[in-house]
């Protein structure tokens, strides 16, 4: 690619995969470099050689033999010669470093568990962790934006209680495909508020207090932080949970221009836009596939 088609919009959106890279590395206990050399290596249950990983992680040489030695002293890798040619250092987790990744998945899906969709910050949470849906568009959403297995974000609502009628960049304004756990989780909100008499319409919000009232995001944040240590998470943020989202599907190999476009990060080129059934596509089956 050249360099000038390299848009701020990409960069932007290699900057956000970056961050939900580290914020997983972070769960993790390792670095961010460590946690790339340990993702290239998941799907290649035979090992792959040190010069692949350099490939794969954009790494020179000394930085992956160094970054393998590390994990070699933690049982998280192993390392033998190649068979073609025995200067190569042939590289493959263990199963100890494959429980490591396993722990961050199974404590997620734990958490999901736990989490009541009835109730208002808890549903932002899985919002955040089923659909990389951000804390205020969630506290902006409308009854009328949920379309089936869709949701239209069109605005957000800030700290002041006000709403936000139009959002403020243009690629925050996208409809987007949701999983079908997600779906029936804004389901049990929508039941609950109408065995309630809390108004449903186009225009009502779904995070609201028991009367229909607008909630701050704070509101969300402050339950999370009195909450967090007890369901396993502490000193992650609601945030965090949407970088959840998005590490799981960079794990998941989701093209990165799909994933900017689910969380809303930027637009791409006029081309992209040609496509957009095939788009819609690519987006709905990494939505299912990244579901806890």
């Amino acid at each position: 690619m050249l360099p000038e088609e390299f848009s701020k919009e990409m960069w932007e959106c290699w900057r956000d995969v970056a961050v939900a890279y580290s914020a997983f590395a972070k769960n993790m206990g390792v670095d961010t470099s460590e946690l790339y050399v340990v993702d290239a290596l998941w799907d290649e249950p035979e090992g792959c050689s040190q010069r692949s990983i350099c490939e794969l992680c954009d790494m020179g040489k000394q930085t992956v033999s160094a970054i393998c030695k590390r994990l070699a002293v933690r049982d998280v890798v192993v390392g033998r010669a190649s068979e073609v040619d025995k200067r190569e250092r042939i590289m493959a987790l263990t199963e100890e470093g494959r429980e490591q990744w396993r722990l961050p998945v199974e404590r997620m899906r734990e958490l999901v568990d736990k989490l009541d969709p009835t109730h208002p910050p808890e549903l932002v949470v899985l919002a955040g962790i089923r659909g990389g849906i951000c804390r205020g568009e969630m506290h902006g959403l409308r009854c009328g934006d949920i379309d089936g297995l869709t949701v239209s974000i069109t605005h957000t609502m800030d700290n002041t209680g006000k709403p936000r009628e139009k959002t403020k960049t243009l690629y925050r304004t996208r409809r987007i495909p949701i999983s079908k756990s997600l779906r029936a989780a804004f389901d049990a909100r929508l039941a609950y508020m109408e065995e309630h008499g809390i108004p449903t319409g186009p225009e009502d919000r779904i995070i609201c207090n028991d009367v229909g009232e607008w909630i701050k995001p704070g509101v969300s944040s402050q339950w999370w932080r009195r909450n967090r240590r007890a369901l396993g998470f502490d000193g992650y943020t609601v945030h965090d949970m949407r970088h959840s989202f998005a590490s799981k599907m960079a794990r998941d190999e989701v093209n990165p221009k799909v994933l900017q476009k689910i969380l809303g990060h930027g637009q791409f080129s006029t081309t992209m836009d040609i496509f957009v059934h095939e788009t819609d596509e690519q987006m709905r089956e990494a939505c299912d596939a990244a579901d806890w």
